[in-house]
């Protein structure tokens, strides 16, 4: 299989987790992501799994160093049974082209031999009828394993292509997991992966542009390996062109810290970071449930800061934003922006610490 991912672009792969979970509205195991979202909030309720997410850098308590050009980022990864099970994460993003393709990182943990069968899908035109008018037209995707080797790929989902991970034709195998794509332009693979680090990276055929949404479904939720932290990275624009990430919380509460990195990208390499971050968690109604601005302060002017930095994830830049709060069960969205609506390159990051 051929690697289309230069050298540069290599730079900015995120060693994280990308169970992108969800978009189909009405669907009863999904997340809406289209306009829903923008509005505040949307979508249907999901299953269950557990998450943790570190994709920070040089922040991990254990991890993996990805490198490639001149940038490097380590990720931590853990996975820890919770009194609540989060599940079902989902990112929308503006697609581009070259560094500006939306990346997200996924880890399986779990003993020797073990396996974690996942779909994960990149979505485009089937965004039109929800009020995206500038979805991508056709989305391409490919999974990259730690050594940034591309171990899977598809361009449209009932033409499988196979190599690497794809022995078979999926097409049959896609359709039954209830989980196919509504238009037959978008993509999907079932992988079954071994513990280990991947990235899913979403282009548009022929370098096209437009908002997209990266999802992924546990198929194999008996496996004893897990999937785990999730981050996602791209490039964040004015108005509705924000990065949005959907997820569930289920059964019990759960406590989180939530990140919107930015201006700190830029000792990376990333040479348009956003220089200034802003972070709101929002229910399913659309109502914000906490925001926050630089991650030193709250929004009503008391201090955050020691409280964060006990869970060791604080940002190392004071213009990025950050919160910990216990949620309930129930569904949200972490949107971030650039301040004020400004464009350039980010990272969301969700962690979930019990």
């Amino acid at each position: 299989m051929k690697n289309s991912t230069t050298a540069d672009r290599c730079r900015f792969l995120l060693a994280s987790l990308a169970l992108a979970l969800a978009l189909i509205a009405q669907r009863s195991n999904g997340l809406d992501l289209s306009t829903g979202v923008i509005a505040g909030g949307g979508g249907t309720s999901m299953d269950a799994g557990n998450l943790t997410l570190d994709a920070t850098i040089g922040q991990a308590a254990a991890g993996t160093i990805l490198s490639g050009g001149q940038f490097s980022m380590q990720v931590g990864f853990w996975f820890t049974a919770i009194p609540g099970l989060v599940a079902n994460v989902s990112t929308r993003l503006p697609v581009g082209t070259d560094d500006n393709v939306l990346i997200e990182g996924f880890i399986v943990q779990g003993p020797a031999g073990s396996t974690k069968k996942i779909i994960v899908r990149a979505i485009g035109p089937s965004l039109v009828p929800f009020g995206i008018t500038d979805a991508l037209a056709n989305p391409t995707l490919e999974i990259h394993d730690a050594s940034n080797a591309i171990v899977a790929s598809n361009d449209d989902w009932r033409v499988t292509q196979p190599g690497g991970l794809i022995i078979a034709d999926q097409s049959a195998e896609i359709a039954a997991s209830g989980f196919a794509p509504s238009n037959d332009l978008e993509s999907a693979i079932i992988a079954n992966l071994t513990p280990g680090s991947y990235t899913a990276v979403v282009r548009g055929l022929g370098n096209t542009v437009g908002t997209g949404v990266v999802d992924a479904f546990d198929l194999s939720a008996s496996s004893p390996a897990q999937l785990a932290n999730i981050a996602t990275r791209g490039l964040i624009q004015p108005g509705d062109k924000l990065m949005i990430a959907g997820f569930i919380i289920q059964n019990g509460p759960v406590r989180a810290v939530v990140r919107a990195i930015g201006p700190s990208l830029s000792a990376f390499g990333i040479t348009n970071a956003l220089a200034d971050t802003t972070l709101q968690l929002r229910d399913g109604n659309g109502a914000i449930v906490v925001e926050n601005d630089d991650w030193k302060v709250r929004t009503d002017g008391s201090s955050q800061q020691a409280e964060l930095e006990a869970t060791g994830l604080q940002p190392t830049n004071d213009l990025e934003a950050a919160f910990v709060t216990t949620l309930q069960p129930g569904q949200y969205t972490a949107q971030v922006r650039g301040k004020p609506e400004t464009t350039g390159i980010g990272v969301v990051q969700v962690y979930f610490l019990q």
